[in-house]
């Protein structure tokens, strides 16, 4: 039996389907609409494909930065949490200053790599176009 595609291979199909086969029937202020919903879809195409890859990196990052054994491996919901936990212990560090200066560079590498993570999904050409894609 074969398995079905990846969701995000099933969103980049239906995106596909509609640029090409819906879009071209609709008038002006339709195609501007279903456009809108076609760039919501390629989003959610990337969020979906690229997360996983993203939320390890920074949690090896945030490790890293703790001076902490990195996690072992995790299923994406237990990744999801412990990203979550240690987000809010960063957040909390630095609102109380409790952070030690001496890791500045690393606290560097972690919020430049949660700002490139965000825009490899959100805006990949704006990535390249600042060289950082």
């Amino acid at each position: 039996m074969l398995s079905p595609p990846p969701g995000h291979e099933l969103l980049a199909g239906a995106r596909f389907l509609l640029l090409g086969d819906v879009l071209p029937d609709l008038s002006p202020g339709q195609e501007r609409k279903i456009r809108m919903i076609a760039d919501a879809m390629e989003v959610a195409e990337r969020e979906m494909r690229d997360s996983a890859e993203s939320a390890t990196r920074e949690l090896r990052l945030l490790s890293e930065l703790y001076d902490e054994a990195p996690p072992p491996l995790l299923a994406p919901s237990e990744v999801e949490g412990c990203l979550r936990s240690m987000n809010a212990r960063l957040v909390r560090d630095i609102r109380t200053g409790a952070l030690d200066r001496r890791k500045a560079g690393r606290l560097r590498r972690v919020l430049l790599e949660q700002v490139l993570s965000r825009l490899r999904i959100a805006s990949p050409a704006y990535l390249r176009a600042s060289g950082y894609g």
